[in-house]
């Protein structure tokens, strides 16, 4: 999605990668899912990518070590883009 290599993305955080205003958003879901211990599920939202605006569906899930504390968040990302498409000619037509 991010058209980025392994390399080019470790090390770099959410305000590397995104514009301010969205990944000011992501990181305050990925503080939620840390100090509530529960995870986000269906997150739908766009995304400003070098290809353009793409709409994901995201999952959060607390990331723990084996002591079981958290550590961060684990996320897993789908592109939905052509669901987002379909449903709006839906709606015109």
């Amino acid at each position: 999605m991010m058209d980025l290599s392994k390399e080019e993305l470790e090390g770099k955080s959410l305000f590397d990668l995104y514009p301010r205003e969205q990944a000011e958003a992501f990181w305050k879901d990925d503080k939620e899912v840390i100090i509530s211990n529960k995870e986000k599920i269906n997150i739908i939202e766009p995304v400003q990518t070098k290809k353009g605006l793409l709409w994901v569906q995201t999952h959060k899930i607390p990331y723990r070590d084996m002591h079981g504390n958290i550590i961060g968040v684990l996320g897993f990302t789908i592109d939905i883009t052509k669901r987002k498409n379909a449903e709006e000619a839906f709606k015109k037509s």
